[in-house]
């Protein structure tokens, strides 16, 4: 699966160049509310904390006003968000601002990272409370723009298309979502199919089709499988399937 073509990453790119260093920020998905950025790191140039420090306060620059966003720090010479799912990555940025008054958080992951984890992230639990408040669910018109890092998604139907295509399906009172599942960094095609409707799942998703203006809340999705939780019966804590080796 991947990103985005090249020619959109350089259709939207909005470039921002920082004057002390070779790194370049563009944003490719934007919203009035969310973004997500890509870091190109130059030359010999390494993701070092002073260099840390210098994004995150491009960040909140450039994504001023924004409640949500999520950039992903490539190494020079990457293909970035134009390649693969599997593309490394250096470094994966989170910023959270609700009040939208520049004072938000960072949440940095250094480890393991690869362009699967571009996305604005959004939890079961975040998603029905956006749908539930009247005065913040104009946001959901603005999600099927953006690449959707969702988290414990819990998946209460399995099936596939004539063309044996794979679906994952999550239906309660606030949200239907209806994944088609394309491929995965860490799970085998057998382990994909093998999910049960009592798995809850984080995957990155790209939507095909939403409907915002009723309950419950319909988005269409295709993307890849993060991660995969069964609960097991007879013991009390959710289990995580086995992820293969990369």
């Amino acid at each position: 699966m991947k990103i985005l073509k090249s020619a959109l990453c350089l259709g939207l790119a909005c470039l921002f160049t920082n004057s002390a260093s070779a790194f370049v920020i563009s944003t490719p998905f934007k919203t009035a509310h969310y973004a997500v950025n890509q870091v190109m790191l130059g030359e010999n140039e390494d993701f070092s904390p002073t260099l840390q420090r210098q994004i995150e306060k491009s960040i909140k620059t450039q994504d001023t006003g924004k409640f949500q966003t999520t950039t992903i720090v490539f190494p020079a010479g990457s293909n970035g968000l134009a390649g693969k799912i599997n593309e490394k990555a250096a470094a994966v940025i989170y910023y959270a601002d609700y009040e939208g008054q520049g004072n938000g958080e960072f949440r940095v992951i250094k480890d393991n990272c690869y362009a699967a984890q571009a996305g604005i992230s959004i939890s079961a639990e975040q998603l029905k409370t956006i749908i539930d408040n009247r005065t913040i669910n104009v946001l959901l018109q603005e999600l099927p723009s953006l690449p959707l890092l969702f988290s414990d998604i819990q998946v209460t139907m399995v099936s596939r298309d004539f063309q044996k295509n794979l679906y994952y399906t999550s239906k309660n009172r606030a949200y239907l979502i209806d994944l088609r599942v394309l491929d995965s960094l860490y799970y085998t095609p057998r382990q994909l199919g093998n999910v049960r409707a009592d798995c809850k799942i984080s995957f990155l998703g790209i939507a095909d089709r939403a409907v915002h203006t009723e309950l419950p809340y319909f988005l269409s999705l295709h993307g890849t499988i993060n991660d995969i939780k069964c609960f097991i019966k007879g013991e009390e804590e959710e289990k995580p399937q086995k992820k293969r080796k990369k």
